[in-house]
C-alpha cells in the first residue's frame, strides 16, 4: 500500500513538471478492484489531503440496448483504460498532456510517419531513375547527332579534296582542252566530211586513203610565192593580180583523198570527183565548206592490178577547209545589200 501511495504521489509531481501553469488538485478518483475494499480506499484517503471518491456510475453517457446497465456498473473499476482511450478518441478529454515518455512519444510519432517517409524516398528514387534516364536518352541522341556530323564533315572534306583534284586536273588539260576546242564547234565535223566524201564517189571508183594535216597560212604562201606557173595551182590565190599578203600564223586544215578510177580519164575524175567537192556543203551550210579543190600535180597515173581492174588510173585531190568566219562572211555576201569584207587568206 505504501509503494501505491509513492507511485500516485510520483504520477501527480511528474503531471505538475509537463504543465506550464500552477495545478491544484482537489479530488482523486479511484479506479480498479484493489478499491472494492474500503480499506484500501480508507487508506489512501489518510494518505491525502485530498477529496477520495470511488468510480461508481457515468454520467454524460448512453448506453447501448445491447449493454446490460448493472453488469456495466459492476465492472465499471476495471474500465479505466478503456474509458480513457474512448474520451480521448472522441477529443472531449479536458487534460492534453501524455504522461508516456518523450523518447516512446518521439518513436511512435516516428513510427506513425514511416510509411509516409518511404513512400516519399519511392517517389524521390523513381523521379531520379526516370530524370537519370531521359539524360541518358538524350547523351546518346546528342552523341548520335555529334556522330552524324562529323561522318557529314568528314564526307564533305572529301568531296572538297575530290574537287581540288578535279580543278587541278581540269587545269592542267585546260590547254589540250582549248586546242580541240578549235578545230570546230562540231563534234560531228568528221563523220558529216566522211559520210559527205564516201556518199559522191562512184561505183566505178575507190578511195585508197583520206588525210589530214595543219598546216602554217605563211608556209602556204611562200610556196604560192615560188611557183610561177602559168596555171594557178593549189597554193597561188585562184584572183589575178592579188597581191601576196603579210605573214600570218593562222593554221589551216589540209585535207586529201587518194584514189583510183576504172574510167581511164582526167575528165571523168574532174566532172565525178573534183567539182562535187568544190560545191559540197557540210551541216545546213548555204556555202562550200572547201577552198582551193585541186588535182596535185603529177599524181595522175596508169596502174594496172591483178583483181581485173585493168587500165585504172590512180589520182589524189587536195583541198583547205574553209574557216568559221570564212563560211559566215560567205553567207552573208549572199543576203542582199549585205557587204562583207575580204576574207584574209
Amino acid at each position: 500500500d505504501a509503494d501505491l501511495v509513492k507511485e500516485i504521489q510520483r504520477s501527480m509531481e511528474y503531471y505538475r513538471s509537463l504543465t506550464k501553469e500552477e495545478v491544484h488538485f482537489k479530488t482523486i478518483l479511484l479506479m480498479g478492484n484493489k478499491f472494492k475494499d474500503p480499506g484500501n480506499v480508507k487508506f489512501i484517503t489518510d494518505n491525502f489531503t485530498y477529496e477520495v471518491k470511488v468510480l461508481k456510475t457515468l454520467n454524460n453517457l448512453k448506453l447501448s440496448d445491447k449493454i446490460n446497465p448493472d453488469f456495466l456498473n459492476e465492472n465499471l473499476s476495471n474500465l479505466s483504460v478503456a474509458l480513457g482511450l474512448a474520451v480521448q478518441g472522441l477529443g472531449l478529454g479536458r487534460i492534453n498532456i501524455n504522461l508516456l515518455p518523450p523518447e516512446q512519444i518521439k518513436a511512435a510519432e516516428i513510427s506513425k510517419k514511416k510509411p509516409y517517409a518511404i513512400v516519399t524516398l519511392g517517389c524521390l528514387a523513381l523521379l531520379l531513375v526516370t530524370q537519370y534516364c531521359g539524360l541518358h536518352i538524350q547523351i546518346n541522341h546528342l552523341r548520335d547527332s555529334y556522330n552524324y556530323h562529323q561522318n557529314v564533315l568528314l564526307n564533305i572534306k572529301e568531296l572538297e579534296k575530290k574537287y581540288k583534284s578535279a580543278e587541278t586536273l581540269a587545269q592542267a588539260n585546260k590547254s589540250a582542252l582549248d586546242l580541240v576546242s578549235t578545230i570546230d564547234s562540231s563534234r560531228f565535223f568528221w563523220m558529216e566530211v566522211l559520210d559527205k566524201l564516201l556518199s559522191l564517189i562512184p561505183s566505178n571508183m575507190a578511195i585508197t586513203s583520206i588525210n589530214s594535216s595543219w598546216i602554217s597560212a605563211d608556209a602556204l604562201q611562200t610556196k604560192g610565192t615560188e611557183k610561177q606557173t602559168a596555171k594557178p595551182d593549189f597554193f597561188q590565190a585562184k584572183k589575178a593580180g592579188v597581191p601576196a599578203k603579210q605573214s600570218s600564223s593562222k593554221k589551216l586544215l589540209l585535207m586529201g583523198i587518194k584514189g583510183e578510177s576504172r574510167e581511164p580519164s582526167m575528165g571523168f575524175i574532174e566532172e565525178n570527183i573534183l567539182k562535187p567537192i568544190q560545191r559540197l556543203t557540210l551541216f545546213d551550210q548555204r556555202v562550200p565548206a572547201f577552198k582551193n579543190v585541186e588535182i596535185v600535180p603529177g599524181s595522175c597515173r596508169q596502174v594496172d592490178r591483178k583483181n581485173g581492174w585493168e587500165g585504172c588510173i590512180s589520182f589524189e585531190i587536195r583541198w583547205i577547209v574553209k574557216s568559221q568566219d570564212e563560211i559566215q562572211s560567205e553567207t552573208q555576201s549572199l543576203i542582199p545589200g549585205t557587204v562583207t569584207q575580204a576574207i584574209k587568206s
